[in-house]
This record gives structure tokens, C-alpha cells and sequence, in this order.
């Protein structure tokens, strides 16, 4: 810590580390399936990863944000400064996005991807630019963001299909066809992922929901009122997702034939023969509105079952080891180190049929387990990604603060 700086109080909501490492269990999963699957047994990648895989990654991105939040309400209690704060955060997130880069170089060279583009929306990277963004809404307030989330929802649904998806017109028009390209180049691509005008909104709205449930932690809100409040914010948005994701009046298309998600997943569903289906809901297509509203509330509703389990009536009994240590919330405590490492695996070239590949998917999450625990007995935390990026994060923050101190405050201040 630097010289006159208050340390922020030691305070920690055990449901967001618990939901981290059910969200991150998830993700795994879905991925072994993707990566190790036969041709033919792809199909199971798809039903499970359609519905399970979207509340994994949907989640991931909603809890980060709350993080976010939530450290955000930390240090402003601890008297850390609004510049102080933006310099740290800045640092952090710095250093993840280097890691972001290394990442995507090194994805798209070993799977040999060809459209990922210059900038891939990989999950690092889009956690990073949504880090950036948040920044520049720490000073609005609930309400007023929450609709800029919603906003950015549906504004992202209707740009993706105005710029055809990133393809061709039919006619071409070479103009417009190139703006559609670079639009689609610099907010989506690869659309299979993780773009960011798909995913930055439900870290906004992770960030609400963090600066709420940190002032729990200081006593200025009573949980019950503040679990309430996100009970109707969570329930609106699922039943909105359903409403819009299971239309029943004709007028309306009630299915998705060009899928936002990017993958043809009738297709490949349709490599099981008894799953022989045409058309799936809106709901379910990947990155569509509907699927945004529907999986953004069901993690909210997620989260604060966790909250009132965990943190609102904990069971006092339990020995302080066992949670620390407790499956989901070891994953959770270590889900960028877990969600880095696991990526090493698909190195070895297996193609697995779907009657053998939930066994080894078992076998991969309980292996994962073990030697995050190792790490953990040996290192406390010290030996992950978590721990490098708080370190050289706060290594860049110093530096930063130097210079930073030079600058009058009112005029960092007033570029917020």
C-alpha cells in the first residue's frame, strides 16, 4: 500500500465465489463435450450447451460484474478516492487483457480458427473492454443503468441483423457490405463467443447488483428489502425472455432459422436421429434479445438463492476448512486459473463417442478439483492467475499513482 492509503476492510460474499465456481463447472463441462466429441456425437455438446452452457457463461459475465461492484463499494467505504479507484481498476484490468491477448493468439493458432479477426471477442478480452467500459458508469445511478443494459440489448439484437450478420447483401452493395463487415469485425466476431455488445450489458447489470449487495455488507441496506427488489428485477427479465422468446401470434416469428449464435445448430442436433427437429425458440438462439432477458434474470434469480443460503442464513456449523475449501467454492475461487489451464487438455486429440463422454467429463472436472486443491494447500491462493494479476496489477497501480499524483484531481475527476 502506498504511503496515507487505507486498506479496504476484508469482506467477501461466499455466493459469489460458490455461483463463480458452478458457472466455471458448467463451462467445462460444455467444453469437453465440444472439444473431445466424435463428428456424430456433437449433438450432445448442443443440448447441453444451449440451455446449462448459456446459464455458464451468461453467469461467469454477471458475476465478474458484480465483483466488479462490489469492490467498487468496498473501497469507496474505505475511503479510497474516485480517481484512486479508477487507477486501480485500470491497472487490474490491464494486466488482464494482456493476459486476453496471449490467450487469443494462442486459441486461434492451435484451432486453427480463420474468423477471429484482428480483435477475437474471446471471454478474457471481453471482460477486460467490459472492465473499461463500467468505469465510465460508476456515477449513474441504479435505474438510469439498468435501462442503458436493456438498451444495449436490444440495440445489439437489431444492429446484428441491419448489418446482415456480417455477410454479403443480396445485391451486393460494396458500401455497404463493407461497413457491415467492419461493424461486424469490431462488435462480434467471433460470433460463437463472446462479442461484446452481446455480453457488456450483463456486466453492467452485474455491476448494479455488486454496489447493491456491498452496501449489505456495510449495513446500509437490510438484505431482505435489497433480495426483494432483484426478486422483481430478475423474475421481469426471465418472464420477458420467455414472452419474447416464445411467440405465439403468428405475425411475430415464433423460430430462429439464421441463428445469432453462429453455429448451425439444427444442423448438428439433427446428427442424432431421433432428434430430427426443424426450428428451436428464440429463446434458446445464443445471443439473441430473448435469450439475453431470459438467462440475464434465471443468474439473477441464480445468485440470490446463493445469497440467501450462503450469506443471509449461512449454516454456522459447517468447519471454516470445508468452506474455504468446498468444491464450487474452490472452482469459484480459482475459475480464471481453472478456465485458462483446462485449455491444456484439448491439446491431446481425442475424439470420444456420447455414451463414454459424461464419464470422462466427470473425470476431467474431479482431476481439475485435485489439483487446484494441491495448489491451494501449497500456495493459499498464491499459486493462480487470480494472484499474478492482483500482484502486477497493483505493481502497474503504484507506478501509475506517481504520476497520477502530479495531476490535479478535479481534472481526472471531471472526465468521468
Amino acid at each position: 500500500m502506498l504511503e496515507g492509503e487505507r486498506k479496504p476492510p476484508s469482506m467477501r460474499i461466499r455466493s459469489i465465489d460458490y455461483l463463480r465456481g458452478l458457472c466455471i463447472l458448467v463451462m467445462i463441462v460444455t467444453h469437453v463435450l465440444s472439444f473431445w466429441s466424435t463428428y456424430d456425437s456433437l449433438w450432445l455438446f448442443i443440448v447441453e450447451g444451449i440451455f446449462f452452457g448459456s446459464v455458464g457463461e451468461v453467469g461467469f459475465v454477471l458475476l465478474s460484474g458484480i465483483g466488479f461492484g462490489f469492490s467498487w463499494v468496498k473501497q469507496r467505504q474505505a475511503g479510497v478516492t474516485t480517481r484512486d479507484q479508477i487507477l486501480k481498476s485500470f491497472s487490474h484490468t490491464m494486466i488482464l487483457l494482456i493476459f486476453s491477448i496471449g490467450f487469443n493468439i494462442g486459441f486461434s493458432y492451435l484451432e486453427k480458427e480463420e474468423d477471429f479477426g484482428f480483435f477475437p471477442w474471446m471471454i478474457l478480452q471481453t471482460l477486460a473492454i467490459s472492465r473499461l467500459l463500467a468505469l465510465l458508469f460508476t456515477k449513474v445511478k441504479k435505474v438510469p443503468r439498468l435501462l442503458i443494459a436493456l438498451g444495449v440489448i436490444a440495440f445489439g439484437s437489431l444492429l446484428l441483423n441491419w448489418i446482415n450478420f456480417g455477410k454479403p447483401l443480396n445485391p451486393p452493395d460494396p458500401l455497404l457490405d463493407s461497413l457491415n463487415t467492419f461493424l461486424f469485425v469490431l462488435l462480434y466476431q467471433p460470433l460463437a463467443y463472446y462479442p461484446i455488445l452481446v455480453f457488456f450489458p450483463f456486466f453492467l447489470i452485474g455491476s448494479v447488483l455488486g454496489e447493491d449487495f456491498g452496501k449489505v455488507t456495510i449495513n446500509q441496506v437490510k438484505p431482505a428489502e435489497l433480495v426483494k427488489q432483484w426478486l422483481i428485477i430478475g423474475l421481469c427479465l426471465l418472464a420477458a425472455g420467455l414472452l419474447l422468446g416464445l411467440q405465439l401470434e403468428p405475425r411475430f416469428p415464433l423460430v430462429s432459422q439464421t441463428p445469432y449464435n453462429g453455429r448451425q445448430l439444427i444442423e448438428i442436433i439433427r446428427r442424432n436421429p431421433v432428434l430430427q427437429i426443424t426450428a428451436y425458440p428464440l429463446l434458446l438462439d445464443l445471443n439473441s434479445y430473448a435469450w439475453s432477458l431470459f438467462f440475464s434474470g434465471l443468474d439473477i434469480l441464480l445468485f440470490l438463492s446463493f445469497f440467501r443460503t450462503l450469506d443471509v442464513n449461512p449454516n454456522k456449523d459447517i468447519n471454516q476448512y470445508s468452506v474455504k475449501r468446498n468444491f464450487l467454492n474452490l472452482y469459484g475461487r480459482y475459475s480464471l486459473t481453472i478456465y485458462l489451464g483446462h485449455y491444456a487438455l484439448f491439446l491431446l486429440p481425442f475424439e470420444l463417442d456420447a455414451s463414454i463422454l459424461w464419464l470422462v467429463d466427470i473425470g476431467v472436472v474431479l482431476l481439475i478439483y485435485y489439483v487446484i486443491l494441491q495448489l491451494d494447500k501449497i500456495g493459499n491462493g498464491k499459486i493462480s492467475i487470480e494472484f499474478v494479476i492482483g500482484v502486477f496489477g497493483e505493481w502497474i497501480y503504484k507506478k501509475i499513482k506517481r504520476i497520477a499524483t502530479k495531476i490535479p484531481t478535479n481534472s481526472t475527476e471531471s472526465l468521468l
